[in-house]
Formats: C-alpha cells, structure tokens, sequence
C-alpha cells in the first residue's frame, strides 16, 4: 500500500507527531516494490481490437476486455493518472505550507472535474469513477483544513487534519486496484 502525497506531505508537516508511513514500511520491510512511485492506474489494460462488432466479440471470446471498455478505461486510467503527476509534483517541492495545501486542493476539486468528464458506459466501470470523484473531493475538503491548521499553527488542528486526512486517503489503493481489476478482466 502507497501513502498518497496529500498525506505524506502532511505527514512531513506534523513529523513531531505523526510517522510518515512511507519511512515505517521502508524500516520494517513491509514496504511494496511500488511504494516509492505509488501503484498507478494502469493505461495498459489491453491490446485495443478494431471497433467492429465481429473484432469486439473476439476479444471477448479470447478473454480480452472489449474495445469499448479497453478505451474507457485508458481515458479513465489517464486522467487518474494526470491528477496524481500533479500531486507529486507538489509534493515534492519541499516544505509543506498553507499555500501548497491550498493548491493540492484545487488540483484534487480539478480532478474530481475531469473525471467527471469521462464518459464511462461500463456500468461498474462508472461506479469506481463516482467513488474516486467523491475521494477526491473529500482529500481536497481535508486539503483546505490542513491549510488552515497550518495558516493558525495549531498542533490539535494539524493532528485532527490528519487523522482525516487518513481517512479520505484510505480507500484510494483499493479503489485503484480495483479499477485495474476492472479493466484487465474480460
């Protein structure tokens, strides 16, 4: 399991008080292979058939995702994807301040946007696309306060930002793998 940059920055921010996940897996071993760079979406799903009918039930026949679904998936893939690129990147820009924060949220509100942009048909498809929108939304609502708690340098605060934090970040491994698990079966 990752540590998303949201919180791994937060965790940086609150070091006195909060270990940063991504250092206890790396000491104890427990850490995947993936941990540094996180798991990503995967753009890869499939070889894409042609779009006819016959080419679409081949590739359900020979237990590949029909083409419909390959392309659903990349879009969905890639757009996750563009979002998490923007978070490292802000996260790695060093010390965690109320201003980065603020620009983790927007990137997070955008993403939800963007996402809610992609036209999904796969019906379970579509379903982790909605949880994913309503993550992002709730990591970016957890953003602004983390904002504010450091705006104010209030140590409650920034703990109980957090543990919330935790909290809109902990479905976001599962929901990824699940995607992928999506879009790799036929």
């Amino acid at each position: 399991m990752r540590t998303s940059p949201l919180l791994l920055c937060l965790a940086l921010v609150l070091s006195p008080l909060v270990a940063c996940r991504n250092k206890e897996k790396a000491a104890d071993g427990k850490g995947d292979s993936a941990s540094a760079d996180g798991p990503r979406a995967s753009t890869s799903q499939a070889p894409a058939a042609s779009a006819n009918t016959a080419a679409g039930s081949a590739s359900a026949a020979s237990g590949r995702p029909s083409p419909t679904k390959v392309a659903e998936c990349t879009q969905l893939n890639t757009t996750i994807n563009r979002g998490v690129e923007k978070m490292e990147k802000l996260t790695s820009a060093g010390e965690a301040t109320p201003a980065m924060f603020r620009s983790m949220a927007d990137t997070m509100e955008q993403g939800a946007t963007d996402l809610a942009k992609v036209t999904i048909t796969t019906p379970e498809l579509s379903q982790r696309a909605k949880e994913y929108q309503v993550m992002s939304k709730a990591i970016a609502a957890a953003a602004r306060d983390a904002a504010s708690a450091l705006d104010g340098k209030d140590p409650e605060k920034m703990r109980a930002t957090q543990e919330a934090l935790e909290k809109a970040t902990a479905p976001e491994d599962a929901l990824v793998d699940t995607i992928n698990k999506i879009c790799e079966a036929p």
